[in-house]
């Protein structure tokens, strides 16, 4: 968090680019990344049919982080035994395998990725070894570059202050903290939309 001095008095501020790109709020997740099956498709390619399955079609949602880190969740699917998640650079294709689970945990972080980039993300799920599947429609996910404040104006004579910022690629919204200093800590004081570059605190 950044500090501003020389504010007459006025408590020094701070904010965060917190975007929701899809679904509700997202907690922190960590998983170890799986190897191998370089290659391997979520869809089958050229027309191919995908095998029946009995299974509910997985959701898989994305969600932006700062420091490269993009998050992955879905509900977990009646049947389903095993969840594989691939990744590709583009959406119609290319995708590999990043992440295998039995289920347990239904999200994954997906970590140093390049911030401002797309990534493109599918979900598969089986009912056993060997057994059916179903995937996952493909959803955009992007690591956001972190947010400063450029600039605090105010009016003389006023207590209100104007912050100014540079918009980051992607943010659907901003959080705007303001630090309580009884308490000794941020908080949440307004959210504002992505379009968004400044906002005044009256």
């Amino acid at each position: 968090m950044k500090r501003f001095k020389g504010l007459g008095g006025m408590a020094a501020m701070a904010f965060l680019a917190g975007i929701l790109m899809a679904g509700g709020a997202l907690g922190e997740s960590s998983a170890a990344l799986a190897e191998g099956d370089e290659g391997i498709e979520c869809r089958a390619e050229d027309g191919a049919e995908e095998p029946e399955t009995e299974l509910e079609e997985p959701v898989l949602m994305a969600a932006s982080r700062t420091d490269g880190r993009i998050l992955l969740c879905w509900d977990e699917i009646e049947g389903g035994e095993e969840y594989v998640l691939y990744r590709s650079r583009k959406r119609s294709g290319g995708f590999h395998r990043i992440y295998r689970t039995d289920g347990e945990k239904c999200r994954y972080t997906d970590r140093k990725r390049v911030p401002g980039r797309a990534y493109y993300y599918r979900l598969k799920v089986f009912s056993g070894e060997g057994g059916a599947g179903s995937c996952s429609e493909t959803v955009k996910g992007r690591s956001l570059k972190k947010v400063h404040l450029s600039r605090i104006s105010n009016v003389s004579g006023s207590r209100k202050l104007v912050l100014h910022w540079k918009k980051v690629k992607g943010a659907d919204s901003y959080q705007i903290l303001r630090k309580n200093e009884a308490k000794n800590r941020y908080q949440v004081i307004a959210t504002v939309s992505g379009k968004r570059n400044s906002y005044a605190d009256r």
